[in-house]
């Protein structure tokens, strides 16, 4: 009973701190976000993606790819909401709070309650996951989708039914991000392989989920075929696997695919120890906040001791010939750190290795709790301080540091413009912004038919297509020409260029319309 209260004011505790002001902060949108997002209103509406694609498995988006899952998971809320901030990042939202609970049962699962309830209260409070939560790029979902299928694994051991649908969550994470196509079939097929060695689930019911496990990854495989090989693209009534116009996004940033190889792997494994072990911040500020990193600067030692507190219990349960469930978590730290090391590192691209991190920490601070009571309470209230000192910096501080970077009132000046603007003018927009066309698309919920058709690129084929135009749209200011158009929006810092009689001036917090209308009469 004592251990269900804790567990519920644990759970409101980590649900409050994700969905308060959600939408609002982090302020604006990132470029990823706002791709995703109207990729979903797009097919959901029109049937067809901004490349005119019928439910492609991995949208061409800026000529990389984008993993499809998340835009289908948002149809729901899109629908429901209409298309905006909060609608985008609501399945990112969903799906970290069902983590939530969803890492207290696999930890109770492996271990015991005590270090699932330490687990919760960790994740619960964790930085990395609480930042991750509230914005929604569509790799963000790659650690659930894996948390949902690890999960099911481990209650398979018991109940072998559950297999197949583990293999069914396990498979999804293929359509969340690019690195997912190295991470989930390796750390799979070890997962896989300690199920048969334990021999706690019947042959006929791995099976089943192994088979279940290749159907659903079929199109993954098929749109790799399809953009390594050039074989050609695939085109149904239900859905479609295009080729890229660029080079896909897993192969950009894996170093397998990359000369000097050896060189590179040490260069990034110096890299990923450090980002790990010591700065747990890599420059970006969507990713983490420096002063708390992903897990508290000051968690490492007792991850390192949780770390090594298990490695040590499964080496006795292997001299002993006894399967131990925490090799399942260990696994897929394995596969995780497997991934780092073939990486260009950033937090991001090292996602899967976070839940595993917080478990680490969660034994480590259940060895002290065991053994040092005073201790154990002091390390619990310095948990409570760095997470109310975080709170706060997220809440009052941190919007302000991250509207710049997600282009905070570029959404309110795009609306603002196309308004005053006649309809048959043309409107010229920065480019000081990632992808300007991008929010164009999103927030005026632009035909994706009107923009493949009228679209005009700089660089086409380029692994980011950068749009010169579509439709009435201009992208770029040239100070020489200002008499294209009677309306422009522009970033604050190209103001000079407007500071004449013969613009009124619309000011909003980092962009601004100039308009040779009187727009204040609209």
């Amino acid at each position: 009973m004592r251990q269900s209260f804790w567990l519920v004011i644990i759970l409101i505790i980590g649900i409050t701190v994700r969905v308060v002001n959600f939408g609002q902060i982090p302020p604006g949108l990132n470029q990823d976000e706002a791709s995703i997002g109207y990729e979903s209103f797009a097919t959901l509406k029109y049937g067809v993606d901004r490349n005119g694609y019928k439910n492609p498995v991995v949208f061409i988006a800026y000529g990389d790819g984008q993993h499809g899952l998340y835009a289908y998971l948002s149809w729901p809320w899109i629908a429901l909401f209409g298309l905006n901030e909060f609608s985008t990042r609501l399945t990112g939202l969903f799906l970290a709070i069902v983590s939530l609970w969803c890492f207290y049962y696999l930890i109770k699962l492996i271990s015991n309650q005590n270090t699932a309830l330490i687990s919760a209260f960790l994740l619960a409070i964790n930085p990395w996951h609480i930042i991750m939560s509230r914005w929604s790029p569509e790799f963000n979902i790659l650690p659930a989708f894996f948390l949902f299928g690890v999960c099911l694994l481990t209650i398979s051991l018991k109940k072998p039914l559950v297999f197949p649908i583990a293999g069914f969550f396990l498979a999804l994470g293929f359509y969340t991000y690019g690195a997912a196509l190295f991470f989930v079939p390796v750390t799979v097929f070890l997962l896989f392989s300690v199920v048969i060695l334990s021999k706690k689930v019947p042959f006929v019911d791995i099976g089943i989920g192994v088979l279940v496990f290749l159907l659903i990854s079929l199109p993954a495989l098929l749109y790799m075929l399809i953009n390594v090989y050039n074989y050609p693209e695939l085109r149904t009534s239900l859905i479609s696997i295009p080729h890229l116009t660029g080079s896909p996004r897993w192969s950009s940033i894996s170093l397998l695919f990359q000369d000097n190889f050896l060189l590179n792997f040490f260069t990034n494994l110096i890299s990923f120890l450090k980002l790990l072990l010591t700065t747990q911040f890599d420059g970006l500020i969507w990713n983490a906040i420096p002063e708390f990193g992903y897990l508290y600067l000051w968690s490492i030692p007792l991850m390192l001791f949780g770390l090594l507190i298990t490695i040590k219990t499964i080496y006795l349960n292997v001299i002993k010939k006894q399967f131990n469930k925490q090799l399942i978590i260990f696994i897929w730290f394995i596969g995780a750190v497997s991934l780092g090391l073939i990486s260009h590192v950033n937090l991001n691209r090292i996602n899967t290795i976070y839940f595993p991190l917080i478990y680490f920490t969660a034994v480590g601070v259940v060895a002290i709790k065991n053994h040092y009571q005073q201790l154990f309470r002091f390390i619990i209230v310095l948990y409570l301080v760095f997470f109310i000192l975080f709170t706060h910096h997220y809440f009052t501080i941190y919007p302000k540091d991250i509207g710049s970077a997600f282009f905070a009132s570029f959404g309110q000046a795009i609306n603002y413009a196309t308004k005053i603007s006649p309809q048959d003018k043309k409107l010229v927009i920065t480019n000081h912004v990632n992808m300007p066309y991008i929010y164009v698309l999103f927030y005026k919920q632009i035909d994706p038919r009107k923009f493949a058709n009228t679209v005009v690129y700089e660089n086409p084929g380029a692994d980011f297509q950068n749009v010169k135009s579509f439709d009435r749209y201009i992208f770029g200011i040239d100070p020489s020409q200002l008499d294209q158009s009677d309306t422009f929006i522009f970033h604050n810092n190209e103001e000079e260029y407007f500071n004449n009689q013969q613009f009124i001036i619309k000011r909003f917090d980092n962009f601004s319309v100039a308009s040779k209308i009187n727009f204040y009469e609209k």
